[in-house]
């Protein structure tokens, strides 16, 4: 038993934020799974479709990624036909995704998705939008800073 109450499962934020995490991915599976992506490829698919030419690099940056998590990603959605991708002419390092015919036309059903997690919620609008900034807050909060770095020296030396 833990003499520490701050130590209790029930009082972590960071097991609050990996359930509703949890729950939140397995409801938007439920529905991507008919469309036979998974939900990693459509958050790719989410960055594509936002920007009308996008590099892989910049997608890893945009997701918070590194790019030999993305490339594999990529590989199976140009697979599927959902996207094409080329090496730019002046530098062969960078390679162009632009999404395909066949991915325009899954994304306005793909979009309903996004309603029907928004729906199940149970938020109103107001409170969905809010906690989505704030979470988007949080996660720019708790980037690792040399003060962190310096910090975790202090506790592994007493």
């Amino acid at each position: 038993m833990t003499n520490f109450s701050n130590l209790l499962l029930k009082n972590q934020l960071c097991f609050a934020l990996y359930s509703a995490t949890n729950a939140v991915t397995r409801y938007y599976r439920f529905y991507l799974k008919e469309f036979g992506i998974t939900y990693p490829q459509y958050l790719v698919m989410l960055v594509i479709w936002e920007n009308e030419n996008v590099t892989a690099s910049e997608i890893a940056v945009k997701l918070n990624l590194d790019n030999a998590t993305i490339t594999p990603i990529l590989k199976k959605l140009q697979d599927q036909k959902l996207i094409s991708k080329t090496r730019d002419k002046n530098d062969e390092r960078v390679v162009n995704i632009k999404v395909t015919k066949k991915g325009l036309e899954i994304e306005e059903k793909i979009a309903l998705i996004q309603d029907k997690v928004a729906c199940k919620t149970h938020l109103p609008k107001k409170d969905f939008e809010e906690l989505k900034q704030r979470l988007n807050e949080l996660t720019q909060i708790m980037d690792i800073s040399d003060e962190d770095r310096e910090s975790l020296k202090l506790i592994l030396c007493k």
